[in-house]
């Protein structure tokens, strides 16, 4: 028997599907990130472009600002969220399957907290939508923004909900007694990369409508 006839005969489907699952996991989550990116560099880009042209001084009339107090408390609230799951993502590695949880549930209230209170900010704007450049941009961004965030949500409800129904597969320990995480380690690392995406994001909203 040749060598390439050996590496044939070893060949295992079910590890060969396990390394592809893994790797559609990892990319996956890197093209919603980067579409993601694209989508919010749109806005982004009419953001500046309007403020920088500011045609007969409407880019902002008056004193058209959203609540700062309100855009704060949003941005904390997703930051923490991707914080605290970090975190417990971190304890998963170790097998401490019960601190993500824990840490995951918390993240879902932080993520429900921070959309509600986007859409209540929304709800009492001082200002009418297409008053102004900004206005028009604010009223435009953060519809999406909410989306984003209750999206988010739902990515991480359906993998606590998946730990609930079979939490025999979030943790797995092999013969040597090591501990294995390979699919929902996967989902959970892709969810921690587009939290990052959130997070700053996030952060980048609030000093657009918020600061500057």
């Amino acid at each position: 028997m040749t060598q390439d006839t050996a590496r044939v005969a070893h060949f295992d489907d079910a590890v060969y599907e396990e390394q592809c699952e893994i790797a559609s996991f990892w990319t996956g989550s890197r093209l919603i990130v980067l579409a993601s990116v694209f989508l919010y560099g749109t806005f982004a880009f009419a953001y500046f472009y309007l403020r920088a042209l500011n045609s007969h001084g409407d880019w902002r009339v008056g004193n058209q600002h959203p609540s700062t107090l309100i855009g704060t408390a949003v941005v904390l609230c997703v930051v923490l969220a991707s914080v605290v799951h970090y975190s417990g993502a971190r304890r998963l590695q170790y097998g401490a399957q019960f601190d993500w949880f824990v840490a995951s549930l918390v993240s879902l209230v932080l993520l429900v907290v921070g959309a509600a209170l986007q859409i209540w900010d929304l709800t009492r704007l001082p200002f009418f939508p297409a008053s102004s450049g900004y206005t028009s941009v604010f009223v435009a961004w953060m519809p999406v923004y909410i989306l984003y965030i209750l999206g988010t949500f739902y990515w991480l409800e359906t993998l606590v909900a998946q730990s609930i129904a079979r939490p025999h597969t979030v943790t797995v320990w092999n013969e040597d007694d090591q501990l294995l995480v390979p699919h929902f380690g996967a989902k959970v690392e892709g969810f921690i990369a587009f939290t990052l995406f959130m997070s700053v994001a996030s952060i980048l909203i609030w000093i657009l409508f918020y600061i500057l």
